[in-house]
């Protein structure tokens, strides 16, 4: 784990990227009741979660993407793999969530102007949501607007 960490939080894209996906591959390797049960599963959350603010405003567009990919891969695989049980859903939820407000929708207020990283972040949306499923809905905001005297549902 000391590498692992190390490599994480290293500031250079290389070596960063390279960790992210050891990561991923410990992740899908390591016994689910280990990575629950050790604290493994918040450790890598919250050495990873920070990557996913290095976006092209102070990264380059090229480097966020070489980290943003296997960053939300690993937290993805992280909320899916660690969280098996049904006990454990309202865990997974709350990472999934946390990672809908506090990283995709964050950075796309942050980057909108990146189109690479607008689609990037659509394909995570996407992701996060099929994981999430009827949950994901307390993420959609609508609102009523009139229209001819008629209610009708628009993005808000």
């Amino acid at each position: 784990m000391p590498l692992l960490l190390g490599l994480l939080e290293d500031s250079r894209t290389p070596f960063r990227k390279h960790g992210l996906e050891l990561t991923d591959l410990f992740i899908h390797r390591c016994p689910a009741y280990i990575l629950r049960d050790s604290g493994i599963v918040e450790l890598l959350e919250d050495v990873i979660f920070p990557t996913l603010h290095f976006l092209p405003a102070q990264t380059g567009e090229v480097e966020s993407l070489q980290l943003l990919e296997p960053a939300y891969r690993s937290l993805v695989a992280l909320a899916h793999v660690s969280f098996d049980r049904e006990l454990d859903l309202p865990r997974k939820r709350r990472l999934l969530d946390r990672l809908l407000k506090d990283a995709v929708f964050l950075s796309y207020a942050h980057s909108s102007e990146y189109t690479s990283i607008v689609g990037f972040l659509a394909r995570q949306a996407g992701i996060i949501t099929d994981e999430l499923g009827i949950y994901a809905a307390k993420h959609l905001k609508v609102r009523l607007l009139p229209c001819q005297g008629a209610p009708i549902l628009s993005p808000h």
